[in-house]
């Protein structure tokens, strides 16, 4: 199971996941975590960091591969995390990325990335 995967699956249980002022995981309710989800909390931890973020200062604008999550893109303005895509694969994101940086729009470009079955 990916970061991503984890995380919409722990949503779907219930829990909020955020970052503190100190760039901290945060996971409500705790009192609910089994051994398992702490488990695999630690195991993704820089994943689901970098999925709870909105900085990306140093990263430059424009739609780009996430540099932790190698199957998501990130939309990226000011240093800022404007808007992203996770896919089943590397080869999905990079598909996207392809389009959206040759001209395609967005939306054309993610409708044809996720129906890339096996790779591009």
């Amino acid at each position: 199971m990916t970061a991503a995967e984890f995380l919409f699956a722990m949503i779907e249980r219930g829990f909020d996941f955020r970052l503190d002022a100190k760039n901290r995981l945060l996971v409500n309710p705790s009192r609910r975590l089994t051994d398992a989800d702490r488990a695999a909390i630690r195991a993704h931890l820089p994943a689901l960091k970098r999925l709870c973020s909105n900085d990306y200062s140093g990263h430059p604008d424009g739609w780009n591969s996430d540099p932790d999550l190698p199957s998501r893109a990130v939309l990226v303005r000011g240093g800022r995390l404007m808007d992203s895509a996770c896919f089943e694969s590397a080869d999905a994101a990079a598909d996207f990325l392809r389009r959206v940086q040759t001209g395609e729009s967005a939306t054309f470009a993610f409708r044809a990335a996720v129906s890339l079955k096996g790779g591009a």
